[in-house]
């Protein structure tokens, strides 16, 4: 048990996410507030896997390839989210088109015979991310009505939690949104001459080009 630590932190966080997902669309108060706490909690194995990989020297392969894939699942989280409308279509659709975009370059590097590392950036937008749900989590628990279109800003209220809670919506979604633009552009970039290579050269082997 103990040598496969770090990819059960990884493989709680993959299979803990399909709960929330499944439940939040029906929770009260109470069960936002679970929700909220269940979702932080698979945040927290987000940050121990890598930890525990390293200091108990289990870095390999499988826990290379099982961690991005985890972290594509969290993002199940904004689909409960963008039914009950605290979130809008544009970003949940930004943020996956960001994932897929990224999983074709990882496939292209890893015909060519290299693999594609997180970028710090990434971890970034990943922390950005998990906050912004988390923030949408809270509004929930609070039993507070979605904030206003990420397009347009809240009109000043008496009530400054909620005026408060707004303006911090709409402020972190654009961060998210401008950071997931951001990172992608960040990996393509950083890998561009593969790119070009295989733009010019498109009937080349995979293997040929990365030697080139």
């Amino acid at each position: 048990m103990k040598d496969n630590a770090a990819n059960l932190l990884t493989l709680v966080r993959a299979a803990g996410i399909f709960p929330l997902v499944f439940c939040i669309p029906y929770a009260d108060s109470t069960g936002c507030w679970i929700a909220l706490a269940g979702y932080l909690l698979l945040i927290l194995t987000d940050f121990l896997d890598g930890k525990v990989a390293r200091r108990w020297g289990q870095v390999c392969d499988l826990g290379k390839d099982l961690d991005p894939v985890a972290d594509r699942l969290m993002l199940m989280i904004f689909l409960p989210l963008l039914r009950l409308g605290y979130v809008s279509e544009q970003l949940v659709a930004l943020l996956w088109g960001r994932e897929v975009l990224i999983f074709f370059l990882r496939k292209l590097a890893a015909h060519a015979g290299f693999s594609i590392p997180a970028r710090r950036s990434g971890k970034w937008r990943t922390a950005l991310v998990y906050a912004f749900a988390s923030l949408l989590l809270l509004g929930g628990a609070l039993q507070l009505p979605p904030a206003p279109s990420w397009f347009t800003s809240p009109l000043p209220s008496v009530d400054l939690l909620r005026y408060a809670y707004d303006m911090l919506v709409i402020l972190l979604a654009w961060t998210v949104a401008l950071g997931t633009v951001y990172t992608l552009l960040d990996y393509y970039l950083a890998h561009w001459p593969l790119l070009r290579r295989i733009w010019r050269n498109p009937r080349a082997p995979f293997s040929t080009l990365a030697q080139t």
